[in-house]
């Protein structure tokens, strides 16, 4: 069997190029090499795609080669060790204690993912970037929807390297009576003209095994959707109407959920895009003045700090700005967007809650008639993505209502608690499905209330409602989107945005950096 020492590509990759199909790299001969790896080896190319383990295998492998040069560069780092060479297979004493007086041993490993070094440098790299760059603008998570993707169906089938596996497929679809003249194509290569009929035949579970069967393909296919949204991102405008905003920065991060499929978190910087402000910087040791775009509202600098009149306008400012880039409206013919955004409680919602319930007792529930009304008691676990949302007339900033308050004494808050349990267990009772997907005459009644009809069920005032809401917030404040009841399940986005991306997305306004940070240095450890 030919191997990856017969081309002269090294393992690395070799592994590479068999992990990506030959997309990673462009060398001509490097692409020819491989195709004669492919002709000499028993190794069906597209067996190897679909073949995980194998694909985990390599990965080890490449694994071991990385720590295998990690360790060697540490080793030459040590000044002791001057007669090293690649046959030394111990170290000594004396040189491990070198290693570890210099730290050396431990920051080794830094690149692999998985170690211990290699979380603590990315969150590192992390919190220094937001050092350096300020308060990040917005926070989004971009998922996938490989499952309903057809143009990515499509590529699937063209891309299969032998047309005889196209036919194989259509014979073993349930309608394949309904593509019976494709099977008596003389040139099977023309297949692949034919795969949006074929896809279009498909059933719903043959649609995900066609998926699933090629992860790589489907990871490499969201990688490229990412770096085109990126390409989109640059445009002054593409997030707001007005097109007075721009990107000027971001970090991403990509996960991987437990079916394989990934995500992004994504920090995005916005700038004004024809507003600039003057700042000093240190070139080579002179203080130089600079023109800079003015970064966009955020809670940095519209409320930090600021009291009194400057306080609210700036707080004005920021919900401007929310209302500019954030939606929740949906219209009637945006089916794909409804059925995205719109959340569903899954297993998901209780991931790291599986003990943690809201308890509805018999007569609580009922609004301003707890107490007099009785009706089942409900168990419902808490769902960790905060749904359903609470109703709001218009986008307001709410910040935290805690005892160091000037306005908030005990009395304040104690009515604030229970007014906010009253708010919960009422949502919750005219909520609940007792039988999922079929939603009960409280359930629709409550989604057509308004807001003021809602504020009379419950029995208290507006300002007695946000009073209750700030006790719900913690950090520095959150960001409350103008909702109707009909909306207290869909997820905020942007328009823009999923008009290139059909999928599931959560974009929100970054009013706590820290707490931002955490989120996403707790998601590095998760692969």
């Amino acid at each position: 069997m030919s191997t990856y020492m017969d081309t002269g590509l090294g393992f690395s990759n070799y592994v590479k190029l068999r992990l990506t199909f030959g997309i990673c790299i462009t060398d001509t001969d490097k692409h020819e090499k491989i195709k004669q790896i492919e002709k000499n080896s028993c190794i069906d190319y597209e067996r190897f795609r679909r073949d995980h383990h194998y694909m985990m295998f390599l990965l080890l492998i490449l694994d071991n080669i990385h720590m295998r040069r990690a360790q060697n560069t540490a080793f030459r780092k040590v000044k002791r060790l001057k007669k090293y060479t690649d046959s030394i297979v111990k170290v000594g004493e004396e040189d491990r204690e070198v290693l570890e007086r210099r730290n050396i041993g431990y920051r080794t490993f830094k690149n692999i993912r998985g170690t211990a070094p290699y979380f603590e440098h990315a969150k590192s790299r992390l919190f220094a970037f937001l050092r350096q760059k300020g308060p990040p603008t917005i926070f989004t998570t971009i998922t996938s929807a490989e499952y309903d993707w057809i143009d990515l169906m499509e590529n699937i089938i063209k891309s299969k390297p032998d047309a005889t596996r196209i036919e194989d497929l259509i014979r073993s679809m349930k309608r394949k009576d309904l593509l019976s003249h494709l099977l008596i194509l003389k040139n099977k290569e023309e297949l692949r003209n034919h795969a949006k009929e074929i896809v279009e035949n498909m059933q719903g579970p043959e649609m995900s095994k066609l998926v699933n069967d090629h992860i790589v393909h489907t990871t490499k296919d969201f990688d490229e959707r990412i770096k085109y949204l990126f390409r989109l991102f640059k445009i002054p405008g593409f997030f707001d109407k007005g097109e007075k905003y721009k990107i000027s920065e971001y970090f991403i991060r990509i996960e991987h959920q437990q079916r394989g499929a990934p995500h992004s978190h994504i920090l995005l910087w916005m700038v004004y895009q024809d507003s600039f402000i003057e700042r000093t910087v240190s070139i080579n040791g002179e203080q130089v003045i600079i023109n800079e775009n003015k970064p966009a509202p955020n809670y940095k600098n519209s409320i930090d700090g600021k009291k009194g009149n400057n306080r609210e306008e700036g707080i004005r400012t920021l919900e401007n700005f929310a209302n500019e880039i954030i939606t929740l409206d949906i219209e009637k013919d945006e089916e794909d967007i409804s059925k995205y955004q719109t959340h569903k409680h899954t297993f998901t919602c209780t991931k790291r809650k599986k003990n943690s319930y809201f308890l509805v007792k018999e007569d609580e529930g009922f609004g301003k008639f707890d107490g007099t009304k009785k009706g089942m008691t409900l168990k419902t676990p808490k769902c960790r993505f905060n749904f359903p949302r609470f109703p709001m007339r218009e986008t307001t900033f709410l910040e935290p209502l805690v005892e160091k308050d000037n306005n908030a004494n005990e009395n304040v808050i104690k009515k604030a608690d229970i007014n906010l349990n009253r708010i919960r267990k009422y949502m919750l009772r005219n909520l609940f499905q007792e039988v999922a997907g079929e939603a009960s005459s409280l359930r629709k009644q409550f989604l057509e209330l308004s807001f003021d009809d809602f504020l009379k069920n419950l029995g208290i005032s507006e300002m007695d409602y946000e009073l209750a809401l700030r006790r719900s917030v913690r950090g520095k404040g959150f960001m409350f989107m103008k909702r109707d009841c009909s909306q207290v399940f869909i997820n905020n986005f942007n328009k823009s945005l999923m008009n290139q991306h059909s999928a599931n997305q959560d974009f929100v306004l970054c009013i706590d950096e820290n707490q931002v940070a955490a989120y996403i240095g707790n998601s590095l450890k998760k692969t």
